[in-house]
């Protein structure tokens, strides 16, 4: 049976340790001057080496002859460790024995002195999911063990586990391991197993590790599967879900040259053949921040092993940058609470279509008075930016709405929301059936129709994209409807407001105010801004 590449390349010893320096060396210096510590933590990321340095230190030492900290592998406790037999070396899973029996078993045979080894070493892993009760079990015996008992813990988040077992253990935090120990690691496994693979291709599968040792020899497994000849950078992307750097510079360009035509068109082709968009989204964050870094620190990007070409046509100021990774970043936080990631990556775009298309402009508006809300104000100058905002068109749409309010009409339009699926697919309209079925009808009178979203970005981008929308309800309800969304926790108030009628919602006349606002330019609304107010 075939066995995977990390479990063959298990390191067996100290000396085949990659990074973790600092572990090691103080590790072998407790060993040589038997200072070996009763309970040890160790911590850090995933694929670290966190489980195998453990039992290299089990197994070296209870060698009966060890040579400058290698394994002798002919004694018997060393042929017991390698077959897996050896029962002075116990290994439990905290993540599935994690109860106060399992613990108490422990305790109970504490006291059994090692079959044929010098200490009885046990090591529980991913211990920080031990139950309060196993922990309370523990910590008597974890403080106070017979000498021939080492306990070594092992865990990725240690801020779970009690303050009272941390103050009983020497503490080892595991670091990331770096670029060129995980692409060293990976060229002695390429070699050894006989593998044409180029250095370009195994620094891009380290990148991708973020650190984790385990997770690059991994994804070299499953790329050698793919790969049907040489394997490229391009295979490494394939198999990973993710997109390689010029495809990156490609996806980017569209973006700041607000060609969405090909945004969403490549979003959608990503997301029907299986890429992460998470992970898209990741390496786009890291793209913008190299083309920042191009300028700062180029050095320390080439010793990354990027290609700087890649980054050199770039002539957008740091602001706007900072403000793309500010959305992006965003927009990998709202994926977390979302079950659409694709709807999700097309507003955050959306958003940043703002970034790219601001400008400031002087111009001299005409407010006239609106008597419901007595308000009036004379010929003024305002300076603006063209980005929508829409706290005027929420609160006349809304009052509008809320005052001529049908139950019936609401509950007849539910009943056609699904046919808005008909249109997800399309090329035109399919961003606004998208924003359309992600959110939820609220209110609906004979003129206005009001939408709720969970996620503010959402209902503010729905907003400044209301005529698209508008066209698309024409198109299936076969009625004009005007639109208008909010977020779930401003639609609480008003719904308390108007169920309670603790507030009357009086209409406001448009007057066409909002005909001149479009997608790309939406300057009319903050000039409009304070005109009506919620009394």
């Amino acid at each position: 049976m075939y066995q995977a590449l990390y479990r063959k390349y298990r390191p067996s010893n100290f000396n085949e340790i990659a990074g973790q320096q600092v572990v090691v060396k103080t590790l072998k210096n407790a060993i040589s001057n038997d200072r070996l510590s009763h309970a040890y933590l160790f911590t850090g990321p995933r694929g670290t080496g966190k489980t195998s340095i453990a039992k290299i230190v089990a197994k070296t030492i209870n060698c009966e002859n060890l040579n400058d900290f290698i394994p002798c592998d002919k004694c018997k406790s060393c042929l017991e460790f390698n077959s897996k037999n050896d029962v002075d070396i116990i290994e439990i899973d905290a993540a599935s024995n994690n109860g106060v029996d399992e613990i108490r078993e422990i305790r109970n045979k504490i006291d059994l002195v090692p079959s044929f080894s010098r200490f009885k070493v046990y090591i529980i892993d991913e211990v920080h999911m031990l139950t309060t009760g196993a922990f309370n079990a523990l910590l008597k015996t974890l403080e106070e063990p017979p000498s021939h008992i080492i306990f070594i813990l092992a865990t990725t988040e240690p801020h779970k586990i009690p303050a009272t077992i941390l103050s009983r253990c020497q503490r080892f935090d595991f670091k990331r391991i770096s670029l060129d120990d995980i692409v060293s690691r990976l060229e002695y496994i390429s070699k050894t197993e006989v593998l044409d693979i180029s250095r370009d291709v195994l620094l891009e599968i380290a990148r991708l590790s973020d650190g984790g040792l385990r997770d690059s020899i991994s994804l070299l497994d499953q790329v050698i599967s793919y790969a049907d000849s040489d394997i490229t950078v391009s295979d490494v992307h394939e198999v990973n879900g993710t997109l390689t750097q010029d495809e990156l510079k490609l996806f980017f360009d569209d973006v700041i040259g607000m060609n969405y035509e090909n945004v969403f068109s490549k979003i959608y082709t990503y997301n029907n053949n299986g890429k992460n968009l998470v992970k898209i989204v990741e390496s786009i964050v890291s793209f913008i921040k190299n083309i920042l870094l191009y300028y700062d620190a180029p050095e320390f990007l080439k010793s990354c092993g990027y290609d700087l070409d890649v980054y050199k046509d770039y002539d957008i100021s740091s602001d706007k940058l900072i403000k793309c990774i500010n959305e992006f970043n965003e927009c990998l936080i709202n994926m977390k609470k979302s079950n659409n990631f694709q709807l999700t990556l097309e507003m955050c775009l959306l958003n940043i279509s703002n970034i790219f298309n601001e400008k400031v402009e002087v111009k001299e508006v005409v407010k006239t008075e609106v008597k419901e809300n007595k308000v009036k104000i004379d010929k003024v100058s305002v300076v603006h930016k063209n980005k929508f905002d829409d706290s005027l068109f929420k609160k006349i749409r809304v009052e509008n709405a809320l005052s001529d309010f049908n139950k019936g009409i609401l509950r007849d339009i539910l009943g056609s929301i699904d046919n808005f699926k008909n249109y997800v697919l399309d090329n035109e309209l399919g961003k606004y059936a998208s924003m359309i079925m992600d959110g939820k009808l609220k209110a609906a009178s004979n003129e206005y129709l009001v939408f709720v979203y969970d996620n503010g970005d959402l209902a503010n981008t729905f907003n400044s994209c209301f005529k698209g929308i508008e066209s698309l309800v024409l198109k299936v309800l076969s009625k004009n409807y005007k639109v208008v969304s909010v977020p779930i926790d401003e639609w609480e108030s008003i719904r308390d407001l108007f169920n309670g009628k603790k507030k009357q919602f009086v209409y406001v006349p448009e007057n066409g105010q909002f005909d001149s606002v479009n997608e790309s330019t939406d300057e009319i609304a903050s000039m409009f801004d304070g005109v009506v107010e919620y009394n």
